[in-house]
């Protein structure tokens, strides 16, 4: 039986998760007053999935998709390990998923 090569959602999701813990614990999330994900985050984010065998490409993806659909405020206030976080990153996954498979 031949692996199938494509990440699932649950790939994206520990590796995303394992980046925002790190992220949010390192300070990395916004910078001064700007309401911004920051580049130091985004990279950790997208270097945490693809340590965890997603593709570079779904990783960036996953991070985008965050970028435009949870404001930032909403996302400091969640729960890294709580069911908000763990939807949007389902959610992510499935719309990268369905753009990258075009």
């Amino acid at each position: 039986m031949k692996a199938n090569p494509k990440p699932g959602l649950a790939t994206l999701a520990v590796g995303a998760v394992a980046s925002l813990i790190i992220a949010i614990l390192l300070g990395l999330v916004c910078r001064g007053d700007h309401d911004i994900y920051t580049d130091s985050f985004k990279e950790s984010f997208v270097a945490s999935c693809v340590e965890q065998g997603a593709p570079k490409p779904f990783c960036r993806c996953g991070m985008e998709w965050l970028e435009d659909n949870v404001p930032i405020s909403d996302f400091q206030a969640a729960d890294p390990n709580g069911s908000q976080m763990a939807e949007w990153l389902e959610m992510a996954g499935e719309a990268c998923e369905t753009s990258l498979m075009r």
